[in-house]
């Protein structure tokens, strides 16, 4: 099983991120950050293989 963090500042779009995973490849273990600065502590824990991260420039990251 393959661990992936999703770290992205639209909620949407990270539910949608994370059931395309899912959808693509059962053997995905998706964990879906709630904020940025917590990202790194996640993947540490889970033990993350991959880490998709959605980065800007501008913007303030929103959580749901």
């Amino acid at each position: 099983m393959q661990k992936v963090v999703v770290d992205m500042q639209n909620a949407l779009f990270a539910d949608a991120i994370s059931t395309a995973l899912k959808k693509f490849n059962s053997d995905f273990d998706v964990y879906q950050s709630e904020k940025p600065d917590k990202t790194a502590e996640l993947c540490f824990y889970v033990q993350a293989d991959i880490l998709f991260m959605e980065v800007t420039l501008r913007g303030e990251w929103r959580s749901a």
